[in-house]
């Protein structure tokens, strides 16, 4: 386990492992997001998914949900209160990125780019994570993204 911080629960149960693509193919990803000012303020819907960039400390409060892209860039901490939910993708980019919650579940999956050897991120409160080939291939609702294909949870690629 190479998460720091309490633990992680989900279905199938957390696995580390690696896709198709090398982390510079992702770190790129990440990079044209940032660079082509592709993310927004507001989070996403199962409608309607959005990319939200967290470059320092965001904070969402209460009882939320949100859908789509979310990366948080090193140095930026991420953090849910109250019960909240997620759908899509989570990107954690460098060693000193963080991600928080009070209860919070993740539908899809969650990918580290750049981390210190021996752990993945940094992580409190009760957080479980559900792999959802749905919830990604929903990514593909994302207007002037490059399709994310999905063959399993380890296989999440850039076409």
């Amino acid at each position: 386990d190479r998460i720091s911080g309490n633990p992680a629960f989900g279905s199938p149960n957390w696995q580390q492992g690696g896709g198709t693509n090398a982390e510079q193919i992702w770190l790129d990803f990440v990079n044209d997001i940032v660079n082509n000012n592709l993310a927004v303020a507001t989070k996403g819907t199962r409608t309607a998914p959005t990319i939200n960039v967290v470059a320092n400390g965001q904070t969402w409060n209460g009882n939320d949900h949100g859908a789509g892209i979310l990366i948080v860039l090193d140095g930026g901490e991420c953090r849910w209160t109250g019960t909240a939910t997620f759908e899509g993708l989570i990107i954690l980019v460098g060693g000193n990125s963080s991600f928080s919650a009070g209860t919070f579940n993740l539908y899809g999956s969650v990918l580290t780019i750049g981390h210190d050897s021996g752990k993945t991120f940094n992580t409190t409160g009760n957080i479980g994570f559900s792999f959802s080939s749905q919830a990604l291939a929903n990514l593909a609702n994302i207007a002037s993204l490059r399709t994310i294909n999905t063959t399993s949870w380890l296989d999440t690629s850039l076409q």
